[in-house]
């Protein structure tokens, strides 16, 4: 997998690092992941970046 994007973004009152990598033999190649384990795939960077945020914002709802 090669990294595509690595970057940090508050959600939810925390500050979140995720980064994104890009592996070409997938049905969505795109695969973002963020420092809390929260996970999203897709077929563009946007598309896995947006899965991967709004899963982390609901993790950190929901443990709090």
């Amino acid at each position: 997998m090669n990294i595509v994007e690595e970057y940090e973004k508050e959600i939810a009152g925390r500050l979140v690092s995720i980064v994104v990598k890009y592996e070409h033999a997938n049905e969505f190649p795109y695969y973002a992941v963020s420092s809390l384990n929260i996970d999203g795939a897709g077929k563009t960077v946007e598309e896995a970046k947006e899965k991967c945020e709004n899963a982390t914002k609901l993790d950190i709802i929901m443990n709090q």
